[in-house]
């Protein structure tokens, strides 16, 4: 989708207006992968599933929570994901049997990267930045 701006032009030719155009430019984009970002989630027994992303998304067994997992392993509220500015962070909540971020037990907020994959019990859920096909 293209947005369109209209900026008024400066004394000095629109020089200025150039700059600002650029800045807002820059800023799209970044809201464009921002917005892009996907999380798959994968389940035993279940078809894959994509979730878009949100400012923040819960994870657990709850049905309150935004990712509602069925696997026994994991809590009711398991963990959480939240997005800060342009990076996305995986906190656990003070889970039983702890949430892992690439194999690694995540103790304390982890920055996440695309292709990284968190696991909950045998419930994986993989980031994606939206530059490729989220289920190939």
């Amino acid at each position: 989708m293209e947005r369109m701006l209209s900026l008024p032009l400066d004394a000095d030719g629109g020089l200025e207006n150039s700059k600002r155009m650029t800045r807002l430019e820059r800023r799209f984009a970044l809201v464009s992968a921002i917005e892009m970002a996907t999380f798959i989630i994968r389940q035993k027994g279940c078809e894959p599933q994509v979730i878009f992303d949100k400012v923040q998304v819960t994870i657990g067994r709850s049905s309150r929570n935004d990712i509602c997992i069925g696997d026994r392993f994991a809590s009711r509220f398991h963990a959480e994901l939240k997005r800060e500015g342009d990076q996305v962070f995986l906190s656990d909540a003070c889970s039983a049997n702890g949430t892992y971020l690439n194999g690694q037990r995540v103790s304390a907020p982890m920055s996440l990267r695309p292709g990284d994959l968190i696991r909950i019990g045998v419930t994986e859920i993989e980031y994606s930045n939206g530059e490729q096909d989220p289920l190939s």
